[in-house]
């Protein structure tokens, strides 16, 4: 009978209209579960595995006094490994400092004890350097301008940091050459007479800070301009670059005649007068030294380019005398 025949070709159109042609069970077969037809989701009863818990970096997280404090820790092990337990007063000292927008510094070190041990201190004002054991580390941002740190990754872009040595002078001197002075010279919004003039002041303040460095050290020092003085034809028609490279040279100049005739006074002359041979043959141990570190540094690929512009432009201003003259 025509009318009980299944109409089979009707079902299959409509599968391929529709862009389903999935088989259906045969009689008797137990239809697949949505676990092992892989079916899951909304309404299919069954439940989407839990997604991995993502984890956040260190920089994005929300800051809060436990983010704080970590950023603070891994950055002073750094310079100083085995800082020590902090007492109740340095730790409310931390704790200022990421709450009270007043306080714009903070000095981390190991204080030196009378019976020898060290003790860890964080505190506001600048230790004295004689009772630090090694190097102290600082911290430091604008209070002026300061906001509130929501995220880790701001507190790393306001909070700057290093370290002061026994040497004061030397760790000022480090500070201002690895960190202002790129920062002054890559400034691009200032005007160029502006920062031609501030990097010839800081570089005289370089030079004068090596030099006092350097005598609490006990030697010798030619500080070398940081300009890069690759192109040298080029350099050399830089008037203020070459006035400050003059500078150089005749300060180098200087120094080097003062090391050389130390023997005739001064504190060298003191040590030969009144002292044992074992002190005169420390004094010319200690002369020798210093003079073998000149001619070192003489010899170095830095200075050795200062000299070269300089030459060029001796060689720039010999022509143009020659022009002169004819």
């Amino acid at each position: 009978d025509a009318s009980e025949t299944p109409e089979v070709s009707n079902n299959n159109e409509s599968a391929e209209g529709s862009g389903e042609g999935e088989d259906k069970p045969e009689e008797g077969q137990a239809e697949a579960s949505p676990e092992e037809s892989g079916v899951t989701g909304e309404g299919s009863g069954v439940t989407e595995p839990e997604e991995a818990e993502q984890i956040i970096p260190p920089e994005k997280q929300i800051l809060g006094l436990k983010e704080g404090f970590a950023w603070i820790h891994r950055r002073i092990e750094m310079y100083i490994p085995d800082l020590g337990e902090l007492g109740e007063e340095s730790t409310q000292t931390l704790t200022d400092f990421f709450s009270d927008p007043k306080i714009d510094t903070i000095f981390v070190f190991q204080e030196m004890q009378p019976d020898g041990t060290t003790q860890a201190r964080i505190q506001t004002a600048a230790p004295l350097m004689e009772n630090v054991e090694g190097q102290a580390v600082y911290f430091f941002t604008d209070a002026e301008n300061r906001t509130d740190w929501k995220r880790v990754e701001e507190l790393t872009a306001a909070v700057f940091h290093g370290t002061i040595g026994k040497n004061a002078a030397e760790s000022l001197t480090k500070l201002v050459g690895n960190f202002f002075m790129p920062e002054i010279r890559g400034n691009k919004a200032w005007p160029a007479s502006l920062t031609k003039d501030l990097v010839g002041s800081v570089e005289r303040f370089m030079g004068n800070m090596t030099d006092m460095a350097s005598l609490a050290a006990g030697k010798t020092v030619l500080y070398v301009p940081q300009d890069d003085l690759g192109d040298e034809v080029q350099c050399a028609h830089d008037k203020d670059l070459v006035q400050r490279l003059e500078s150089s040279v005749i300060h180098w100049t200087r120094q080097i005649k003062g090391v050389v005739n130390s023997q005739e006074g001064g504190q060298g002359q003191e040590i030969i007068d009144d002292a044992s041979p074992l002190n005169e043959i420390e004094f010319w141990r200690s002369r020798s030294e210093d003079l073998s570190g000149i001619e070192e540094q003489l010899k170095a690929a830095a200075l050795q380019r200062v000299v070269a512009v300089l030459q060029q432009v001796g060689r720039g201003r010999s022509r143009c005398g020659r022009m002169r003259g004819r």
